[in-house]
């Protein structure tokens, strides 16, 4: 198994460099077709939201802001991707041509709607979706389309932190706790296999603690996957600090975990080692639900 096709999600925020960087330094390292996407608002869409009450001018006032607003962050994001296209000679081609299988190639697409549905939608026809880390809890768009990659897209997520790796991962680590969530998160990292030199199981010892990374591990050797086991004890920190920590300890350049929501009812509610990894990864962290 390998990655044929990346999707990067280019918000026009200033992550938006760092998740754009991550998935063409994987699309060289794949050959794989990498598409940029850019999701313009529609100013419609916020009409529902704010129009109970308020008078027809102060309606058209929020439009023509969201409007340019939304102008900036697309002129933005193509500057982005123009700039990083000139100065790593990316090969581009234009959207609509059919990619070669087989060989690194990039494309730009700007479109317009939801940026969650949008991301989902293109999403199921990638073998994975590259996003900008949000930039913090204030970042409710970007929180939501995370959410909905995470939950709705049946693809991995690659989580890219604001300062890009210098060069494709190398050294992997994968976050055990036995659960179906680290399950998958286990089976959509083996892309990444080829490319590590070394793996990292991490086991962060908990109460009621029943997983052992040496049975990952023995699973790993059975497909000729040889993997080093830590055992962390959790202290004082929480679970996703004391993961994260220990990945950099051991000097990973990629985190694979189990992504886990609890109440649908909110835009994004994790469980709080996905939420506060999500907060302070310096690394790529690639996710599955």
């Amino acid at each position: 198994m390998t990655i044929a096709a990346i999707l990067a999600l280019i918000d026009g925020g200033p992550g938006g460099e760092g998740a754009l960087v991550t998935a063409t330094q994987l699309g060289r390292a794949f050959d794989a077709y990498v598409e940029a996407l850019h999701v313009r608002v529609d100013p419609e869409t916020v009409i529902p939201v704010v129009a109970e009450g308020m008078s027809g001018a102060a309606i058209g006032q929020i439009m023509e802001s969201t409007r340019q607003g939304a102008e900036q962050r697309a002129k933005e994001a193509k500057r982005i991707f123009a700039d990083l296209a000139a100065s790593e000679s990316l090969p581009v081609i234009p959207a609509e041509q059919e990619p070669e299988a087989g060989r690194f190639t990039v494309a730009w697409t700007d479109v317009t709607g939801r940026e969650a549905i949008e991301t989902v939608v293109r999403g199921r026809l990638f073998d994975l979706t590259v996003v900008p880390r949000p930039e913090d809890d204030s970042a409710a768009g970007s929180i939501a389309t995370l959410e909905a990659a995470l939950f709705d897209s049946g693809r991995p997520l690659l989580v890219a932190p604001p300062s890009p790796p210098a060069a494709a991962p190398c050294h992997l680590a994968l976050a055990w706790n036995g659960t179906r969530e680290a399950a998958r998160a286990v089976w959509s990292a083996r892309p990444f296999f080829a490319l590590a030199e070394r793996i990292s199981v991490i086991t962060v010892i908990q109460d009621g603690w029943e997983a052992n990374p040496v049975e990952l591990a023995t699973y790993l050797a059975r497909h000729g996957v040889a993997a080093e086991t830590h055992l962390v004890k959790l202290g004082d920190a929480e679970v996703g600090e004391r993961l994260l920590a220990s990945a950099g300890e051991l000097g990973a350049d990629l985190l694979a975990m189990g992504g886990y929501g609890h109440s649908r009812l909110r835009e994004l509610v994790l469980g709080g080692a996905t939420r506060s990894v999500l907060e302070q990864a310096s690394l790529p962290v690639l996710m599955a639900h």
